[in-house]
């Protein structure tokens, strides 16, 4: 049991190093949400992915994603399908 406390405080302090370096902390929820969501996919994320997995509305995401963006925090691609989005 004590390896899985240790394993875990050490987990925990990598989270907080990384919310450190991102800034995560002075995020809103919603662009926590958002943030989150492009992170943990596995491939290139589209607005409607972040849409339907942070149940946000369309504008919403759009205007956290520019923030994001302006904050360097992640690299929007538009493409020519974009539209369709």
């Amino acid at each position: 049991m004590p390896d899985f406390k240790l394993q875990l405080k050490t987990f925990v302090e990598m989270l907080r190093n990384i919310e450190d370096e991102f800034k995560l902390h002075s995020l809103t929820p919603n662009e926590q949400a958002v943030f989150f969501t492009i992170m943990k996919s596995d491939e290139v994320c589209n607005i409607s992915k972040i849409v339907d997995e942070s149940g946000l509305s369309r504008s919403t995401v759009y205007k956290i994603l520019r923030k994001l963006e302006d904050n360097n925090l992640v690299c929007l691609l538009y493409t020519s399908d974009a539209a369709d989005e």
